[in-house]
C-alpha cells in the first residue's frame, strides 16, 4: 500500500508495521521493549510521533520506587503490585507503574499473550486492579 496523504485509517496501519519493526530492533539488541507512542501529530504530507526504548534490566532510582510503593498503598493497592498479574475482559495484564497524571486511571498494565509481556499499556481503575487481585488472590 502506497501513502500518498497521512489520515488516521493509515497511520493506524503504518504505526502497526512500525512497531512489528520495532520489536525485532529491540529483539536483536537486548532491549526488553521500545514502544511506539499512541499519540503524535499529523498533517497531510508529514508524520510526528515519539517512542519509548527499555532495557531488561529496570535501574530505577530508590526513591522512584518508595514513591510508587506510597502511590500503591495510597490507592488501595498492596505494596508489591507492580509485576503482578489480573485478568480482565478474558485477558491477562501485568500492572507496570502507577502514572500520577492520570487520577482516575493510574494504573498502567501491559498485556500478556502466550506468556510474554507486550508492548502496549493499558490504563485501569485502582479499585477495579484492586478488587481482581484480591478476587484472584494474586
Amino acid at each position: 500500500m502506497k501513502i500518498v496523504e497521512f489520515n488516521k485509517p493509515n497511520l493506524r496501519t503504518l504505526s502497526e508495521d512500525i512497531q512489528i519493526a520495532l520489536n525485532e530492533v529491540a529483539k536483536k539488541h537486548g532491549l526488553h521493549s521500545i514502544k511506539l507512542s499512541s499519540g503524535g501529530t499529523f498533517s497531510p504530507s508529514s508524520f510526528t510521533t515519539k517512542f519509548e526504548a527499555r532495557t531488561c534490566e529496570k535501574k530505577v532510582d530508590p526513591l522512584f520506587i518508595e514513591a510508587q510503593e506510597r502511590m500503591l498503598v495510597l490507592l488501595g493497592l498492596p505494596k508489591d503490585a507492580i509485576g503482578r498479574q489480573f485478568i480482565s475482559g478474558g485477558m491477562t495484564f501485568q500492572i507496570d507503574r502507577i502514572d500520577p497524571k492520570k487520577y482516575k486511571m493510574p494504573v498502567i498494565a501491559m498485556k500478556v499473550e502466550n506468556g510474554t509481556v507486550t508492548t502496549r499499556g493499558f490504563k485501569f481503575q485502582a479499585e477495579r486492579v484492586a478488587s481482581m487481585l484480591q478476587k484472584q488472590g494474586s
